[in-house]
């Protein structure tokens, strides 16, 4: 069941959600079964103040889905997508990613401003903040 204040601190923030959630959609096996909640944070700000909101529901965070799944039994927690928290900048020899942001992007950008040492993850699928946790 979703908290009522929950859904009124993203109605209230215009933080993106979908209530029932098709969780299949969401992963890059297009596996999974229904969800109750996904909510699509843009910031990291946005994604600090849900997890202070949520931290004692159960919930999952996932990234962009590459190379995971969903069971497909209904899932009652609440997914955190952290896809749309993807700045990437450069200052000096740098690079600042946030957690949504594509390994594949970051790759490109470390080529542009020729920064080497991450060619050995060159298309390797998800974002960094995925990578950081494998």
């Amino acid at each position: 069941m979703i908290n009522s204040t929950f859904l009124d601190y993203l109605h209230n923030n215009d933080i993106r959600f979908k209530a029932p959630v098709n969780t299949a959609n969401l992963v890059s096996f297009k596996i999974g079964g229904t969800g109750s909640i996904a909510v699509f944070p843009k910031s990291i700000s946005e994604l600090s103040d849900i997890i202070n909101l949520i931290k004692a529901e159960k919930y999952v965070i996932l990234g962009n889905g590459t190379n995971c799944y969903f069971t497909n039994s209904f899932y009652d927690g609440i997914i955190v997508v952290t896809k749309d928290i993807n700045k990437v900048s450069v200052l000096d020899n740098i690079i600042c990613a946030e957690c949504g942001a594509a390994i594949n992007t970051v790759c490109k950008i470390a080529l542009s401003h020729s920064l080497s040492g991450l060619e050995f993850s060159y298309g390797i699928p998800g974002t960094i903040g995925g990578a950081i946790y494998m």
